[in-house]
């Protein structure tokens, strides 16, 4: 197993990013590469090294509050949710947060909805603090200088670092750019509408083929971040789970078009909003930030974490809410007691009773279950 590092030019020992190449010698005829093997003998030292001196491995995380939401290199991501329920401006919170946490992260963002100038508009909403639609309107009087140098600052900080594809593109273009760019992470927005090149087939076909194309992506070390679409039937199905922590099979399977989607990825969230929220309010009243709970249904090799978030639409910001625990109604009856006499208008009847419906579930403590159990989740709290 050998790594060709001398495309990259980067002395950044964190950053996971190798292309990988066959022996030297090996005639395996025509494109075919060998497979790549590690031995055991080979890992095995500086493995107990790292685990001895305390060194985790390499990941970028988004800050304190998100439980194990992190990029990791090697890795793809899917972020799921109904249409306009927040998909890019998270991913846009979250990349934005880790560049910050890792001053040497490069990020690719490869949106097929949005402009460039839309997407520098949202960033500058959220880092200055103006509302987006005084942003878009270009109003000087709420767009104040102090505000906005504060906005180009922070823009400039990661000016270098942050590279946008212009529409239209290809995956293909995608891989080469972020193989040219070095990026650490690489973003796309949306997954079902990526382009392959010069494919025109149905889009359940094509997203089938463009999984293990993210997969051969990230094998090469950056952590590959799709936002993608849920079926009709998946917002069905979300609406009944929103805050719920209990494990459901078709959790996975609300995805549109493929269930490659599925069982490609390393780890999948869901975004929705948490029922009873105002999504839509009125213009002329006092604007409440919206509760929403992103869900952790797959984890491959992590915890799952479901995370409750504020929505601020006017700024596209995303913060981690705390939750209340729920006030027990009355006490529990204790084992043992002796019943009182049964009056003849209160005797149980002869027929079994149907049994009680579940009382909804609300979260007290933090639970832990390990990454791809059919346990509980962990809230985040």
């Amino acid at each position: 197993m050998t790594a060709d590092t001398e495309h990259f030019e980067d002395e950044d020992a964190e950053r996971a990013y190798s292309t990988l190449s066959p022996l030297d010698g090996a005639d395996f005829g025509g494109d075919i590469e060998p497979g790549r093997t590690t031995l055991l003998a080979d890992m095995l030292e500086t493995y107990f090294i790292d685990l001895e001196a305390g060194v985790p491995p390499v990941q970028w995380p988004v800050g304190e509050g998100w439980g194990t939401l992190a990029f990791r290199p090697h890795s793809v991501m899917v972020l799921g949710g109904p249409p306009n329920v927040g998909k890019t401006p998270l991913t846009m919170n979250l990349t934005w947060q880790a560049m910050q946490r890792t001053p040497s992260l490069r990020v690719l963002v490869a949106n097929n909805e949005s402009m460039v100038p839309e997407l520098v508009e949202m960033l500058t909403a959220m880092l200055g603090g103006i509302n987006l639609r005084d942003v878009q309107a270009r109003d000087r009087g709420r767009c104040t200088p102090e505000k906005l140098a504060v906005a180009r600052a922070a823009l400039q900080s990661v000016a270098d670092r942050i590279e946008f594809m212009e529409i239209p593109f290809t995956l293909e273009q995608v891989v080469e750019r972020a193989d040219a760019f070095r990026a650490d992470i690489v973003v796309i927005d949306t997954l079902q509408k990526l382009r392959l090149e010069g494919y025109d087939g149905e889009v359940g076909d094509r997203v089938g083929r463009i999984m293990p194309m993210l997969r051969d992506l990230a094998s090469r070390g950056p952590c590959v971040v799709a936002a993608a679409q849920i079926s009709r039937e998946g917002v069905k199905h979300l609406q009944g789970r929103v805050g719920g922590t209990t494990y459901d099979e078709r959790d996975t399977a609300v995805f549109l078009h493929s269930s490659e989607i599925e069982s490609s990825c390393n780890d999948a969230f869901l975004l929705a909003y948490e029922k009873g929220a105002h999504v839509y309010q009125a213009p002329d009243g006092e604007y409440q930030p919206l509760p929403m709970w992103l869900h952790h249904v797959k984890a491959r090799n992590t915890l799952k974490t479901n995370i409750p978030l504020l929505f601020d639409g006017r700024y596209q910001k995303f913060t981690v809410r705390s939750v209340e625990k729920a006030a027990s109604k009355q006490p529990q009856k204790r084992g043992g007691e002796p019943r009182g006499p049964v009056s003849p208008a209160t005797e149980v009847p002869a027929f079994p009773r149907p049994p009680a419906p579940p009382k909804p579930h609300t979260p007290n403590a933090p639970r832990q279950t390990h990454g791809g159990s059919d346990a509980d989740h962990e809230w985040v709290t």
